[in-house]
């Protein structure tokens, strides 16, 4: 895409919905979070409106988490951070938004918006569901769809 291989996109979003902060492979979600997924690229474009419920939770790159706002399921922040920059290969650090995202971690490719969580949740959730929000099985379609980018094999004519 522009001339950009797409499989380091593919790897992020990976990371990105399974919520792998860490980037050593455990997913830290739970089947059934809303999240909205978007890409510097502008392959996905953020389409929730401020007020929406939705608020910005991390920034993502193959690697893990880049920067963590907060994380899917509410557990803290601060200790994340510190785990991640004790485990490589993730080096997140603490951040507010994608644009303070891109400015200290400009190898970050993939942001994620989820719905707050006061506690972290057992069981269904208590988020209310809007009728255009994104659920997870669309944002994996994403990365199935980045997947089939990088991997189609080229045509000879």
């Amino acid at each position: 895409m522009q001339g950009r291989s797409l499989r380091e996109f593919h790897q992020a979003c990976t990371r990105l919905i399974r919520a792998d902060y860490l980037g050593d492979g455990r997913s830290h979600t739970q089947e059934g979070t809303l999240v909205e997924v978007y890409d510097i690229l502008g392959i996905r474009r953020r389409r929730s409106l401020p007020g929406s419920g939705m608020v910005f939770e991390a920034a993502w790159s193959p690697r893990g988490a880049t920067c963590i706002h907060r994380t899917r399921l509410g557990e803290s922040v601060r200790l994340w951070v510190q785990q991640c920059q004790t485990n490589r290969p993730c080096a997140a650090s603490a951040c507010t938004d994608a644009t303070q995202a891109l400015r200290n971690h400009p190898e970050s490719l993939l942001f994620v918006h989820s719905f707050v969580r006061t506690q972290p949740r057992r069981g269904r959730g208590t988020e209310a569901a809007a009728k255009d929000d994104i659920v997870l099985p669309l944002p994996y379609l994403f990365c199935k769809t980045l997947s089939w980018q990088v991997f189609q094999p080229l045509s000879t004519f």
